[in-house]
């Protein structure tokens, strides 16, 4: 996924990372590499507005953490921006989100404990980055399951505004 360069200062772009829409991938505790996220439900785990539940494929109930991502690409453009990542996210168990350069993501939420699947838990988040560099971003939730199923829903937008000319 690419965010594509601005044509004029001022205009705003934007596309969905939420969960169900974008290509989200997952790493289990059990497994040192990423695999594809797939649907999951529980009839216990509160609707997220414009995200669907996702999780690991297979086994879903190891305890440990499991680190769910998505990727972007920011390319060089004539017209520099600020990008803001932003929406709100649910998790069974606990979770903590993170945005940024994929080599360096900061956490930005820490979300809530244990139940973070109930309708009262559903968290919201948000982070910019004044005058984005080029390269990959990433968009990572860490859930940590206590046992039993785990899953997450994430509704993201990544939106660009056009500044000035680098």
């Amino acid at each position: 996924m690419q965010l594509p360069c601005c044509k004029a200062v001022g205009e705003r772009q934007a596309f969905d990372l939420s969960t169900g829409t974008a290509p989200w991938r997952v790493n289990v505790p059990t497994s040192p590499s990423f695999a594809t996220a797939v649907p999951a439900s529980d009839p216990a785990w509160a609707p997220v507005n414009g995200a669907d539940w996702i999780g690991p494929p297979g086994g879903w109930d190891a305890e440990g953490d499991y680190t769910y991502e998505v990727r972007f690409e920011v390319p060089r453009c004539p017209v520099g921006r600020d990008i803001t990542v932003s929406g709100n996210f649910a998790a069974d168990n606990r979770a903590a989100i993170f945005v940024g350069p994929s080599t360096t993501p900061v956490a930005v939420s820490q979300g809530t404990f244990d139940y973070g699947f109930l309708p009262g838990s559903i968290t919201p988040f948000s982070a910019t980055f004044p005058s984005a560099g080029a390269g990959t971003y990433v968009l990572k939730a860490v859930v940590n399951n206590s046992g039993g199923v785990t899953g997450l829903a994430v509704q993201a937008t990544v939106a660009s505004v056009c500044r000035t000319a680098s």
